[in-house]
């Protein structure tokens, strides 16, 4: 199985995404998928859009995984005030999370690269 793509956005990122994911599409394999991971300010107007760019894209929403996942870090409070604090804490504790319940292997991108050359090798390391 192929690893997928994860990327954390927020809301005031939306305008840029939209250029910049479909590049990132581009490079995706049949069998992957490119993984939204939603900060807890996308609209649903915003999850609409982007699950429209490709049938590849997929949003998981803060609200759809928080339960999940502070079942997963209950023992570890440090973890938990982390991610209340900063954000930006998703993309180490909620992201890998995520992505090991698909595979043992994930990549993960931030939404503001631009890829001009072909990245298909970073996305389906070994």
């Amino acid at each position: 199985m192929k690893q997928h793509v994860y990327t954390l956005l927020c809301g005031k990122d939306f305008s840029m995404a939209m250029i910049t994911l479909p590049k990132m599409i581009s490079f995706l394999s049949d069998e992957q998928k490119l993984v939204i991971v939603d900060d807890g300010s996308l609209t649903e107007g915003m999850v609409g859009e982007f699950k429209e760019l490709s049938p590849q894209v997929s949003v998981i929403t803060r609200g759809e995984r928080e339960e999940s996942i502070l079942e997963k870090i209950a023992h570890y409070p440090a973890c938990i005030k982390f991610r209340e604090e900063f954000p930006l804490a998703f993309k180490l504790i909620d992201i890998p999370l995520l992505a090991m319940r698909e595979a043992q292997r994930f990549c993960y991108t931030d939404s503001d690269i631009i890829y001009i050359k072909s990245c298909k090798p970073y996305f389906n390391r070994k």
